[in-house]
């Protein structure tokens, strides 16, 4: 199992009444439609592009694994530093140190731009990450998502070390799915 967070879409049932609530207009619906929001948490970090990683559908649903859309490729960061963070109540996230932000499907409020940019990152390189965590509120569904509000080169502070990246994978030793 990962530890870190996934920048994308799931479920949650926990909702934060200390946050604010802010509208924005939807990007896959209707141009009239509008989905409400709260920000339960922001980050502003300075981290490490470390590769990709597949996360393979779990099979969950009768529409697994060819229709079901859980599988999907994530870009891995290491967080080195944090510039701000700020937690809006108790269910925002905590500070993490690794960072999963899923470029294989649309996540809403992130602009298509930042996975043209993660698209360009080596391993290795260096950047300036900032995501929200909110928590959507779409006619009767309400669930968390975490969209990248920005990337961009960065440099790493002084005196911040961090451990070497993973290493990768061996396709030999990952279990089939059944």
């Amino acid at each position: 199992m990962m530890a870190g967070i996934l920048l994308a879409a799931c479920t949650v049932s926990a909702l934060s009444a200390q946050t604010e609530q802010n509208a924005v207009p939807a990007t896959s619906a209707a141009p009239a439609a509008f989905k409400q929001y709260e920000v339960l948490a922001t980050f502003k970090t300075i981290a490490r592009f470390d590769g990709y990683k597949d996360i393979p559908c779990r099979h969950l649903t009768s529409l697994c694994p060819d229709r079901c859309g859980h599988a999907s490729r994530v870009a891995v960061f290491t967080v080195a530093s944090y510039l701000d963070y700020h937690k809006g109540g108790k269910y925002g996230d905590e500070k993490q140190q690794t960072v999963y932000v899923d470029v294989a499907k649309p996540v809403y409020g992130q602009s298509p731009q930042v996975a043209e940019t993660i698209a360009k990152l080596k391993p290795g390189d260096i950047v300036r990450l900032d995501w929200q965590h909110l928590y959507m509120h779409d006619g009767g569904s309400m669930y968390p998502v975490r969209p990248v509000n920005s990337i961009a080169p960065a440099k790493l502070p002084e005196g911040i070390v961090l451990p070497p990246p993973p290493l990768p994978e061996n396709p030999a030793q990952v279990p089939m799915p059944l």
